[in-house]
């Protein structure tokens, strides 16, 4: 993110599917300040970008529990192809029937 290539990334009228994006934890908070940073990750949450519907999707199931929303975010993520979003959602959806089977 700080070579001159990827922040004009954010100016461009193209969204890339493959830039390798840091989740969340990984960017410095001085980063969301910026608004060429705001506007690239914007858009790039815009385009459907499978690395940041996997961590607004983590951020939905575990701190916000919107687990609907959540759990349709890990599928499109899983869809395009994200590893780590197929292993979360399998193991979600485990949980989930393993609770439904507690419950009967």
């Amino acid at each position: 993110m700080t070579c001159k290539a990827t922040r004009e990334a954010g100016d461009e009228n193209i969204v890339r599917i493959s830039a390798s994006i840091p989740g969340p934890h990984a960017i410095r908070w001085s980063w969301y300040q910026d608004p060429g940073t705001t506007r690239f990750f914007h858009r790039c949450k815009e385009s459907g970008h499978p690395e940041l519907q996997f961590w607004d999707a983590i951020q939905e199931l575990l701190i916000r529990c919107h687990h609907d929303v959540g759990m349709q975010m890990l599928h499109n993520a899983e869809i395009k192809g994200h590893d780590a979003a197929k292993y979360a959602l399998s193991m979600m959806l485990l949980i989930r029937k393993d609770d439904k089977e507690a419950k009967k």
